[in-house]
């Protein structure tokens, strides 16, 4: 069970498929602010992001990990890790040659609109849900993405910083309060998606 989430409560299931982050308490609600500054661009962050998450700890206490990207970290952001396409050397040279949309929150979003991935809606707040998971602000904008994993945390990336292992509410306050959780899909299906999605915009 996350340490932080004991802090507030466990998070409470507004409907089937979603979670509401509890936000009671100064504490969290202070260290999601100080996860938002630590979030932002600037010249060199990316290197100072663990040394800043240490510092944290000492006045806002959290469980967030650092974990050593698999890619370049300039090369992916959290909605292509969530997908399985951050690394792929196909998406990488479409993309780079501006061939293929960038995987963010439209594409995210128009994914979940079309159905296109499976929603888990029947698991219990006390049983972690497995696949990916999504944030959504005040607005119904999706804002973020990482791989919900079977200790009830998530593995996600920072915008343009690290690779983070955190619980469910150990997230910059603009990410939002709504968490919803759909089943993984295959790097082929992600790609096969993104296409369906370029021909999509183009059109």
């Amino acid at each position: 069970v996350n340490a932080l989430l004991s802090l507030t409560g466990n998070p409470h299931l507004i409907a089937k498929n979603q979670v509401m982050l509890t936000l009671d308490g100064e504490l969290l609600q202070d260290l999601r602010l100080q996860l938002e500054h630590l979030s932002e661009s600037r010249s060199g962050f990316v290197s100072s992001q663990p040394y800043r998450l240490a510092a944290l700890q000492r006045q806002w206490p959290h469980s967030i990990e650092v974990h050593e990207s698999p890619y370049p970290l300039h090369e992916y952001n959290c909605f292509m890790f969530a997908l399985g396409l951050a690394g792929n050397e196909r998406y990488l040279k479409r993309q780079g040659k501006r061939e293929i949309h960038l995987a963010g929150s439209e594409f995210a979003r128009w994914l979940i609109d079309s159905g296109l991935l499976t929603e888990l809606r029947d698991y219990e707040t006390e049983i972690a849900p497995q696949g990916i998971g999504f944030y959504f602000d005040a607005t119904g904008k999706c804002t973020h993405a990482g791989l919900a994993l079977s200790n009830g945390r998530m593995l996600s990336k920072w915008g343009t910083g690290q690779l983070l292992e955190h619980g469910y509410v150990e997230t910059p306050l603009s990410y939002g309060n709504i968490l919803r959780f759909f089943e993984g899909v295959s790097i082929d299906r992600s790609f096969e998606y993104l296409e369906r999605f370029d021909h999509r915009q183009a059109g």
